[in-house]
Protein backbone atom coordinates (compact mmCIF):
# COMPACT_ATOMS: atom_id res chain seq x y z
CA UNK A 1 0.00 0.00 0.00
CA UNK A 2 1.19 3.29 -0.99
CA UNK A 3 2.15 6.05 1.72
CA UNK A 4 -1.32 7.71 0.64
CA UNK A 5 -3.29 5.04 0.83
CA UNK A 6 -2.04 4.59 3.87
CA UNK A 7 -3.40 8.16 4.90
CA UNK A 8 -6.81 7.50 3.70
CA UNK A 9 -7.36 4.97 5.99
CA UNK A 10 -5.37 6.08 9.02
CA UNK A 11 -7.85 9.67 8.42
CA UNK A 12 -10.69 6.88 8.50
CA UNK A 13 -9.41 6.39 11.67
CA UNK A 14 -9.30 9.27 13.28
CA UNK A 15 -12.88 9.84 12.20
CA UNK A 16 -14.03 6.99 14.09
CA UNK A 17 -11.90 8.05 17.48
CA UNK A 18 -11.93 11.86 16.46
CA UNK A 19 -8.11 11.18 17.60
CA UNK A 20 -4.93 12.38 15.84
CA UNK A 21 -1.82 10.98 15.64
CA UNK A 22 1.68 12.76 15.65
CA UNK A 23 4.13 12.43 12.44
CA UNK A 24 6.36 10.12 14.26
CA UNK A 25 3.23 7.42 15.44
CA UNK A 26 2.06 7.12 11.28
CA UNK A 27 6.01 6.21 10.76
CA UNK A 28 5.81 3.67 13.14
CA UNK A 29 2.42 2.59 12.05
CA UNK A 30 3.11 2.53 8.25
CA UNK A 31 5.75 0.34 8.90
CA UNK A 32 3.24 -2.07 10.22
CA UNK A 33 0.57 -1.96 7.41
CA UNK A 34 2.63 -0.84 4.57
CA UNK A 35 2.52 -4.33 2.99
CA UNK A 36 -1.35 -4.87 3.29
CA UNK A 37 -3.86 -4.64 0.78
CA UNK A 38 -5.30 -0.52 0.80
CA UNK A 39 -9.10 -2.67 0.39
CA UNK A 40 -8.47 -5.17 3.60
CA UNK A 41 -6.88 -2.10 5.41
CA UNK A 42 -9.94 0.22 4.75
CA UNK A 43 -11.95 -2.87 5.82
CA UNK A 44 -10.45 -3.76 9.30
CA UNK A 45 -10.63 0.77 10.15
CA UNK A 46 -14.07 0.39 9.79
CA UNK A 47 -14.65 -2.62 11.52
CA UNK A 48 -12.55 -1.80 14.56
CA UNK A 49 -13.97 1.29 14.44
CA UNK A 50 -17.56 0.32 14.37
CA UNK A 51 -17.04 -2.59 17.40
CA UNK A 52 -14.28 -1.34 19.80
CA UNK A 53 -15.01 2.03 21.68
CA UNK A 54 -11.02 3.00 22.47
CA UNK A 55 -8.40 3.82 19.40
CA UNK A 56 -6.25 0.58 18.60
CA UNK A 57 -3.10 -0.49 18.92
CA UNK A 58 -1.21 -1.72 16.36
CA UNK A 59 -1.27 -4.72 17.82
CA UNK A 60 -5.02 -4.82 18.20
CA UNK A 61 -5.51 -3.46 14.38
CA UNK A 62 -3.35 -5.78 13.35
CA UNK A 63 -5.38 -8.74 14.47
CA UNK A 64 -8.29 -7.19 12.59
CA UNK A 65 -6.37 -7.14 9.62
CA UNK A 66 -5.79 -10.63 9.43
CA UNK A 67 -9.10 -11.50 9.49
CA UNK A 68 -10.03 -9.47 6.99
CA UNK A 69 -6.82 -10.90 4.70
CA UNK A 70 -8.11 -13.90 5.21
CA UNK A 71 -11.82 -13.26 4.20
CA UNK A 72 -10.23 -11.28 1.08
CA UNK A 73 -8.42 -14.26 -0.17
CA UNK A 74 -10.95 -16.19 0.24
CA UNK A 75 -13.08 -14.17 -1.59
CA UNK A 76 -10.92 -13.60 -4.46
CA UNK A 77 -10.37 -17.24 -4.78
CA UNK A 78 -14.43 -17.77 -4.49
CA UNK A 79 -15.18 -15.33 -7.40
CA UNK A 80 -12.37 -16.48 -9.65
CA UNK A 81 -13.10 -19.12 -12.55
CA UNK A 82 -10.70 -21.54 -11.06
CA UNK A 83 -12.13 -25.21 -11.17
CA UNK A 84 -13.39 -25.86 -7.69
CA UNK A 85 -10.98 -28.53 -6.49
CA UNK A 86 -8.22 -25.61 -7.52
CA UNK A 87 -10.63 -23.41 -5.24
CA UNK A 88 -11.13 -26.45 -1.84
CA UNK A 89 -6.90 -26.27 -2.00
CA UNK A 90 -6.25 -22.71 -2.21
CA UNK A 91 -8.82 -21.84 0.37
CA UNK A 92 -6.84 -24.87 2.37
CA UNK A 93 -3.46 -22.76 2.14
CA UNK A 94 -4.92 -19.73 3.17
CA UNK A 95 -6.53 -20.95 6.36
CA UNK A 96 -3.37 -22.49 7.35
CA UNK A 97 -1.39 -20.06 6.41
CA UNK A 98 -3.54 -17.39 8.47
CA UNK A 99 -3.33 -19.59 11.34
CA UNK A 100 0.80 -19.83 11.26
CA UNK A 101 0.49 -16.07 11.04
CA UNK A 102 2.08 -15.14 7.57
CA UNK A 103 1.46 -16.56 3.65
CA UNK A 104 4.31 -16.75 1.76
CA UNK A 105 5.41 -14.39 -0.65
CA UNK A 106 4.57 -16.80 -3.78
CA UNK A 107 1.21 -17.66 -2.70
CA UNK A 108 0.75 -13.75 -2.17
CA UNK A 109 1.73 -13.15 -5.36
CA UNK A 110 -0.68 -15.99 -7.39
CA UNK A 111 -3.87 -14.94 -5.15
CA UNK A 112 -3.23 -11.23 -6.40
CA UNK A 113 -3.22 -12.50 -10.02
CA UNK A 114 -6.71 -13.43 -9.37
CA UNK A 115 -7.76 -9.85 -8.52
CA UNK A 116 -7.19 -8.77 -11.92
CA UNK A 117 -6.76 -11.66 -14.40
CA UNK A 118 -8.59 -14.96 -12.90
CA UNK A 119 -7.32 -17.23 -15.75
CA UNK A 120 -3.80 -16.99 -14.88
CA UNK A 121 -3.84 -19.88 -12.27
CA UNK A 122 -5.88 -22.04 -14.03
CA UNK A 123 -2.85 -23.87 -15.20
CA UNK A 124 -0.43 -22.93 -12.47
CA UNK A 125 0.33 -25.37 -9.37
CA UNK A 126 0.33 -22.85 -6.02
CA UNK A 127 2.55 -23.70 -3.70
CA UNK A 128 3.52 -21.86 -0.75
Amino acid sequence: MTRLEFLKGMKLLSNYYLKSITDDQVGTWYDAFKNIQPEVFYKAIKDYGVNNKYFPTVGALMLCVKRETEKYYISLVQNSSIDSEKKEYLCDLIEWYTLSGEYPPKLVQELNLLKNSPKELENKGCEG
